[in-house]
């Protein structure tokens, strides 16, 4: 059954209201705390020196330094300014999530998934301090839902067309490139691609199977 238009607008108005409670989590006093971290210290003097033209060729993935640099250049040197692209960083792996959920599990789903990735502690740390890892997570979750999204079709009566294919193909390009650039290609690429290439090998065994493999990697964890 397709949606009418009127339902499609409703389901974005309810979906951008629960994106405005994560963005609430994200940005409120994003700069109403000092740099207390040395980590953090030493990331807003890195971007700084950035800006400045002094820095020293990065060793490690350098999207957020060079975000935190523009940032400062834009809006001057503070604690908000440097936190701000980590913190649109955890938007936008929210963001991410929700679509994925949408796409797969219906609107119910992507709004409580939204809420319960962005009130968690560790996405929250990591997009409201200037040495977080938000962009690497954002970066992960966009290679996950474009790389899921050409493996899998929502539902096994919807046909995707070659330029859908296309579309998402392109979108796994870009994210790759973010997700390289922001947490290197073993930390913020291969997991995600990882995952799904592990569901489209086991998704065909029988459920017996799935469960004793299941249970044997627990066991193997733990």
């Amino acid at each position: 059954m397709t949606s009418s238009p009127a339902s499609k607008r409703a389901s974005a108005l309810r979906l951008g209201a629960v994106l405005a409670a994560v963005a609430a989590l994200l940005f409120v006093r994003l700069g109403g705390f000092g740099i207390w971290d040395p980590w953090e210290l030493d990331a807003a003097d890195a971007a700084r020196a950035l800006l400045e033209g002094e820095g020293e060729a990065p060793t490690d993935p350098p999207l957020a330094r060079w975000m935190v640099a523009r940032s400062f250049a834009v809006f001057g040197v503070s604690e908000g300014a440097g936190r701000l692209p980590l913190a649109l960083g955890g938007l936008a792996a929210a963001l991410a999530c929700a679509l994925m959920l949408w796409r797969f599990a219906g609107e119910r789903a992507a709004a409580i998934g939204a809420l319960v990735v962005a009130s968690t502690p560790l996405l929250l740390f990591n997009a409201r301090q200037m040495h977080g890892d938000a962009l690497a997570m954002a970066g992960s979750a966009l290679v996950f839902f474009c790389a899921a999204s050409l493996a899998f079709r929502p539902s096994p009566t919807r046909e995707t067309n070659p330029k859908q294919l296309g579309g998402w193909l392109a979108g796994l390009v870009a994210a790759w490139a973010v997700a390289v650039l922001a947490g290197g290609a073993m930390q913020a690429v291969v997991p995600p691609l990882g995952a799904v290439a592990l569901v489209v090998v086991l998704r065909g065994l029988p459920k017996e199977r799935l469960h004793r493999l299941g249970a044997a990697i627990v066991v193997g964890l733990g």
